[in-house]
């Protein structure tokens, strides 16, 4: 049995039986049982009620404060018409990559400049996936799967899926 209040007068009182069955328990019987009674003083009560106060408050705000979008930098792309299929981004280099699908390019980003600093040309692309475990880039472009490595954006590969692929996976 643990006795929160050390002698104070009982103000708050919480039972919590663990593997009983019985009822009307005695308290000096509880270890016996396996349960467990905790007592409550009126001064442990308030400072436990208000940490729970100030936790309930706090903690969700905290979480949306950190886990929250900013908009950090707009970076404008006049040559490209149409919208975007798919994007995705190599931190390491911190660069861009955006399947300008009406301009039939896959367009690679410098975001430290904020500029366009080069673009794939080829059959439409749809989707588009860097690897950095790899150190690649995978572009669905048609039927095909394009591999290039994630440095020179030289093709290494092109493997043809005999059909159309709009996702990669990550």
């Amino acid at each position: 049995m643990y006795d929160a209040s050390a002698g104070e007068s009982m103000s708050f009182q919480i039972e919590a039986l663990q593997n009983c069955q019985e009822t009307g328990v005695d308290p000096h019987d509880l270890e016996k049982h396996n349960c467990v009674m905790l007592r409550f003083g009126p001064i442990t009560f308030s400072l436990l009620l208000s940490v729970a106060t100030v936790l309930g408050f706090w903690l969700p705000a905290y979480s949306q404060e950190t886990g929250s979008l900013m908009l950090t930098q707009t970076i404008p792309l006049p040559d490209i018409p149409g919208g975007f299929n798919h994007m995705s981004a190599d931190g390491k280099r911190r660069r861009l990559f955006v399947t300008a699908t009406t301009k039939g390019t896959l367009e690679i980003i410098d975001l430290r400049s904020g500029k366009p600093w080069r673009n794939l040309a080829g059959e439409r692309p749809a989707a588009v996936l860097f690897a950095p475990e790899f150190d690649q880039l995978y572009v669905t472009r048609g039927q095909k799967l394009c591999i290039y490595d994630g440095s020179s954006f030289d093709l290494l590969t092109s493997v043809d899926l005999q059909s159309g692929l709009d996702e990669l996976p990550p």
